[in-house]
């Protein structure tokens, strides 16, 4: 089954959590600096979200204590941006 996650909200949080992505087959830009990325399976696209939450956390622990990101269900919270796997 393929699976998409959207990610939107803020520019400068949209290209973070896009770079924090991998292992995905397909990504365009879409409108207001958001960005759609495709995946071949939905276990590929789960990974590729929960990795890039834990790269996130590492990197910026403090902003992750001061809630700034969060990963709950399928969905990735960092600043005012928010990604979302779609099936």
């Amino acid at each position: 089954m393929k699976a998409t996650i959207t990610v939107k909200g803020g520019i400068g949080g949209n290209s973070e959590i896009f770079n924090k992505l991998d292992g995905y087959s397909d990504w365009k830009k879409g409108n207001y600096g958001s960005y759609i990325v495709q995946y071949d399976t939905l276990t590929k696209a789960r990974k590729s979200l929960k990795d890039a939450y834990k790269r996130l956390k590492e990197e910026e622990n403090e902003f992750y204590r001061q809630g700034g990101i969060s990963y709950y269900q399928d969905s990735l919270t960092y600043d005012a941006s928010k990604a979302e796997i779609n099936y």
